[in-house]
C-alpha cells in the first residue's frame, strides 16, 4: 500500500540501509490541515506584532548619537502606563447638565481626580453627535493614583460584576493594551450613596494602558498583577447578505 511504501522509502530499503522507520503518526500534518485564524478587520496576528517589535528594535538600534524617539521601547521593562476612564453619552443625554453634572461626580469619587467633558471632534450620526458638542466626561489617571484604582478594581470592583466569570483574554488591542466595559453603576462601591439622586443609569468604558507591544506581553503583565482571566469572548454571529437578482429595489 501507500502508507508501506512511504515507510519503506524512509527506512531505507531502496539502497541506503540503517535509516529509521517513520510512520504516518509521526509525520507532521500537512499545510492545508493546519487549523486556520480568522482575524477581525484591522486585528494583527502574533507574527505580525513580533515582526513590528523586530523592525521597531532594529530601527532604533541604527539611529546615531543619543537621540532616541518618544515612546515605548522593546527592551523597557513591562508596566503600566495610564489608566482611561470614559463615559460616552447620547446627543440628548450630553445637552442635559444635571447628567453631564452626575457624570462628573461619579468619575471624581471613583478616580479621586476632577474628570474634563469631551466636546466631538466630528459628527457622528449614529450617536447624534455635532462637532463642538458635549459627548461624555473621561479621567485619565497615572502614577499611584492609577495603581490604587487598579487594586480596587481587582479586589472590589470586578467581584461584584454580576455573573463575573473572568476577563475576556482576547479582549487585547495589537499593542497590549486592554479594554473593558461596564453596563452600569452598580459594581462600584463609591457610587452606593448617589442612587437616589441620580439621573441616568449608564455604563463605564476603562482603558489599561501599558508599554507591551504585543498581546501576549500585555496578558502576561495583567495576570501577574492578579487580573482572573476566563474563556476568550465568543465571536459574533456572521451577518447574513441578501442576495440581489438585479431589477427594482
Amino acid at each position: 500500500s501507500g502508507r508501506e511504501l512511504r515507510v519503506a522509502c524512509r527506512a531505507g530499503k531502496e539502497g541506503s540501509p540503517g535509516g529509521k522507520p517513520v510512520l504516518d503518526d509521526d509525520m507532521p500534518p500537512p499545510a492545508d490541515e493546519a487549523p486556520k485564524v480568522y482575524l477581525r478587520r484591522g486585528q494583527e496576528s502574533f507574527q505580525m506584532q513580533e515582526d513590528r517589535v523586530t523592525k521597531r528594535t532594529r530601527f532604533l538600534k541604527s539611529i546615531p548619537g543619543k537621540y532616541t524617539p518618544w515612546g515605548p521601547k522593546p527592551w523597557d521593562k513591562h508596566r503600566f502606563s495610564k489608566v482611561c476612564i470614559q463615559v460616552r453619552l447620547q446627543s440628548k443625554q450630553a445637552s442635559n447638565t444635571k447628567i453631564i453634572n452626575q457624570c462628573v461626580e461619579e468619575l471624581r469619587r471613583i478616580s479621586g481626580m476632577h474628570p474634563w467633558v469631551v466636546k466631538a471632534k466630528h459628527d457622528v450620526n449614529a450617536l447624534g453627535w455635532r462637532k463642538g458638542m458635549n459627548c461624555g466626561t473621561a479621567v485619565t489617571l497615572k502614577g499611584p493614583l492609577m495603581y490604587d484604582f487598579l487594586h480596587r478594581l481587582n479586589t472590589i470592583v470586578l467581584p461584584r460584576v454580576r455573573d463575573f466569570e473572568g476577563l475576556f483574554p482576547n479582549a487585547f488591542d495589537n499593542f497590549g493594551n486592554f479594554w473593558m466595559g461596564f453596563d452600569s453603576q452598580e459594581a462600584f462601591r463609591e457610587l452606593d450613596e448617589l442612587v437616589d439622586s441620580r439621573e441616568l443609569v449608564h455604563g463605564f468604558d476603562v482603558g489599561i494602558i501599558n508599554n507591551c507591544l504585543t498581546q501576549p506581553d500585555g496578558l502576561a503583565l495583567m495576570k501577574q498583577f492578579g487580573f482572573p482571566f476566563g474563556d476568550p469572548r465568543p465571536p459574533k454571529p456572521a451577518k447574513k447578505k441578501l442576495k440581489y437578482y438585479g431589477g427594482k429595489r
